[in-house]
């Protein structure tokens, strides 16, 4: 009798680990395998979804796996002596990354950022391949940063790729499309003014990009930290006879920007600066004024504190006390020997001070008191609470709870409240401590005998 061994068999696939949505490629071994012999295969995925596609009886067949996952792929084959073979090899799907960024506004000769928004799959993004589409601009037409920059070399379309590989070699791309275009130019005029002093008119002169995008907003730096949106802004410079350096930026409705640099020199003039400290309702108010050029003679100070009340000064500082808490502009004038006059206005803040209230429970017997804090804090909170009980004790908790001594008797409790801003206020209420017991009895003979 003969016996037949079983046929060799053994298969490889590519790639070794497979990605979701990619033709995984099987092939029988022909080194281990006597593919000559070898009358049938019949190759199973592990892939139910896949359908009629689960199952193949080629030599070397294809598969695109229906989901991410480990599968158990199986090959039988029968030889020419009707012996046959099995072996299962696990086979792994990884899933892909998903492919995906942003950028940033693409205006010629400006460079445009491009960010990274790409999502992992089974396993962590480690190369990214960008394409800009932009052959002219060789050899930086690629890059293999994760968040590049590129400057386009030309105003048009471009289609822009990106390419995200993970550890595992699976891979996705994206192509967007990136529109470049071109900028507008800025430009502005000045005029100095000479009253007040250091004043300067700005007249925005900047026109529009070939594209013909209007300009949509326009940020002026008039002097290090100090930004306005203004079309045509004035501002009045902090000092005279001197040059500031001004920004103009410029923004148009495709997102591109252009900037002017240049120096604005403001003339000699008057000039006074007002200042006053913050203070609490019944408090005073400070107002001083400083002036330049030192060297000029000033006259007179005329002082507005902004409630309808006036005062005039021949000394650059001034008190005065509001009535009313609230947000008030004062104003300061001041007039040299020659006759120039000049004005600065101050927000001046009067907080408005706590308004301390309080409840207590009646005090009888032993029983504590439970002091209730009702007050409100102004215009700002509370900070800090103040309870003298009346008898040489206190506390700053808001609502204390507090033991009497065991006596009938009245005491004035100060409740003093400080708020946020530094204002101070206090209420007094007087507290009964009622009687504890009172004992009575009564006898219903003058006299016992004891038997």
């Amino acid at each position: 009798v003969d016996i037949t061994p079983a046929p060799a068999l053994y298969f490889t696939m590519d790639p070794p680990q497979s990605c979701f949505t990619d033709i995984t490629y099987f092939f029988t071994d022909t080194d281990t395998t006597n593919i000559s012999e070898v009358q049938s295969y019949f190759w199973e995925f592990d892939d139910p979804a896949s359908g009629a596609n689960g199952t193949s009886d080629l030599q070397d067949p294809t598969h695109v796996f229906t989901a991410p996952g480990v599968y158990n792929v199986a090959l039988s084959i029968t030889d020419i002596y009707g012996c046959e073979n099995h072996i299962t090899r696990e086979v792994t799907v990884n899933n892909k990354p998903l492919a995906d960024y942003e950028y940033t506004k693409a205006c010629i000769s400006d460079s445009s950022l491009f960010v990274d928004k790409s999502l992992a799959g089974g396993s962590y993004i480690d190369s990214w391949l960008w394409d800009f589409g932009d052959p002219a601009s060789d050899p930086y037409n690629t890059s293999t940063l994760q968040n590049p920059g590129h400057v386009f070399t030309d105003m048009g379309t471009y289609t822009v790729r990106l390419i995200v590989t993970d550890e595992f070699g699976c891979s996705d791309t994206i192509d967007k499309t990136v529109i470049v275009f071109d900028k507008p130019a800025a430009n502005f005029t000045y005029v100095p003014q000479c009253m007040p002093a250091g004043m300067v008119h700005f007249t925005d002169s900047s026109f529009a990009g070939i594209s013909g995008a209007p300009i949509q907003s326009w940020l002026w730096e008039l002097e290090p930290g100090y930004f306005t949106s203004e079309v045509n802004p004035q501002y009045q410079f902090p000092q005279t006879d001197t040059c500031y350096r001004v920004h103009l930026v410029i923004n148009d409705q495709n997102g591109c920007s252009d900037t002017i640099t240049r120096d604005v020199c403001t003339q000699d003039a008057l000039a006074v600066i007002m200042d006053a400290n913050q203070v609490c309702l019944t408090d005073t108010t400070v107002f001083t004024a400083t002036y330049a050029p030192l060297t000029d003679t000033i006259l007179e100070w005329r002082w507005d504190f902004g409630d309808g009340n006036t005062m005039a000064t021949s000394l650059g500082n001034t008190s005065y006390v509001y009535t009313q808490p609230g947000t008030y502009y004062a104003t300061v004038e001041i007039e040299d020997s020659l006759g120039c006059t000049t004005t600065d206005i101050y927000t001046v803040t009067v907080d408005a001070p706590p308004e301390p209230d309080f409840t207590a429970s009646s005090p009888t017997c032993l029983d504590p008191t439970q002091f209730t804090d009702l007050s409100n804090g102004g215009t700002s909170l509370i900070t800090d609470w103040h309870w003298d009980f009346g008898e040489g004790t206190s506390s700053t908790l808001q609502n204390p709870v507090h033991s009497y001594p065991p006596d009938v008797a009245t005491y004035d409790v100060t409740l003093t409240l400080t708020n946020q801003l530094g204002c101070v206020d206090s209420i007094t209420k007087p507290i009964d401590k009622t009687l504890c017991y009172e004992a009575k009895f009564d006898a219903s003979s003058p006299s016992i005998c004891n038997d």
